[in-house]
């Protein structure tokens, strides 16, 4: 497989020069962890000769399929009872998959977790979502571009409530939302102990879904918010320039699919490999290009996820960094 200095060389092919706007945000720890979907159009939209010169993971996309159907299968029945299950369970899986790059949307059976959790919601709504006393306050740009969507919506664009048990034993839960497609949950780092908590955590979130919304003591909010994403590494926020609306980023992306004889998913892992094993000062632009694919977060357990749920073989296609020096491999 071709070295980095391809990958370097494709995103050359236009002048957009991303940018840290801040090495590092000093913030407290937000009581929720934000995933905002991005409408990204890199692999969704692509006429069928421009793919038709890329490697795309077909068997994968199969798999994927043919696992929403069997959780479909084992899963409608027992929730008969539901008005609209299969509709909302549908939309938040698609939601879902847009955000692969995140812990929810690399587990597997996502599907079924859906279709569950369309229950879970309606009998969290029967026992009555609690008025919250405060306004919902924002302390980092990601919170900042989810607030006004959290206030516009309304308890009836929730989708599904998804209530996970970790392979820790330990809990956690996310909401889905249609309008912006939003998800939050509980912090990877914070779980609950059982599920009851879960579910109690949920309940008081939904308070959330149309409340009032404002900056928290001390914050400033960043100016210009629609041009700016927010990732983390390793729960260190970075904020870098929004570029993926530009049609040069696109062929970029696809220039350097090319060049390295590699698949869109399997491109993405090398940069987060990139900016794991060699930090964010060495690689800031694999971290803005991650940023404007979609990734909210960088973390080994999500990076190793991801080559799961989308058969990317790190070990077998190492990243090879720009510099001279041995590949970097994946770290276990």
């Amino acid at each position: 497989m071709g070295s980095l200095r391809g990958i370097k060389a494709a995103l050359k092919i236009f002048s957009l020069v991303p940018y840290i706007l801040k090495e590092k945000i000093k913030t407290e720890v937000v009581t929720l962890e934000i995933y905002v979907v991005l409408q990204v159009p890199i692999m969704g939209k692509r006429k069928d000769n421009e793919m038709s010169n890329t490697k795309i993971n077909r068997k994968q996309r199969r798999t994927t399929r043919a696992r929403a159907r069997r959780d479909e299968k084992a899963g409608i029945g027992s929730h008969k009872g539901v008005p609209g299950v299969r509709v909302k369970a549908r939309r938040a899986f698609e939601i879902i998959k847009q955000a692969s790059s995140t812990s929810v949307g690399t587990r597997p059976g996502v599907y079924g977790e859906c279709v569950k959790g369309v229950a879970v919601l309606a009998a969290l709504l029967q026992r009555g979502i609690p008025k919250p006393d405060e306004p919902l306050r924002y302390r980092t740009l990601a919170s900042q571009q989810m607030a006004p969507l959290l206030a516009q919506a309304t308890l009836d664009d929730v989708l599904t409530v998804l209530i996970h048990e970790r392979p820790d034993h330990k809990w956690s839960w996310d909401i889905v939302i249609d309008v912006g497609g939003v998800i939050f949950g509980s912090p990877e780092r914070h779980p609950c102990e059982s599920r009851e908590e879960a579910e109690e955590c949920a309940l008081v979130s939904l308070s959330c879904i149309g409340a009032p919304v404002e900056a928290a003591p001390g914050y400033t909010p960043i100016a210009d918010p629609e041009n700016k994403l927010q990732i983390r590494v390793n729960g260190a926020p970075y904020i870098v320039k929004k570029i993926r609306n530009d049609p040069r980023f696109d062929e970029a992306i696809i220039g350097a699919m090319r060049i390295e004889q590699i698949t869109y998913d399997g491109l993405l892992a090398r940069f987060a490999n990139l900016v794991l094993v060699d930090g964010v000062d060495n690689h800031r632009v694999a971290l803005t290009i991650l940023a404007n694919c979609g990734w909210t977060h960088v973390t080994q357990k999500i990076l190793e996820d991801f080559c799961v749920a989308n058969g990317v073989d790190m070990d077998e296609a190492p990243a090879t960094p720009a510099t001279a020096g041995p590949p970097s491999r994946l770290v276990h």
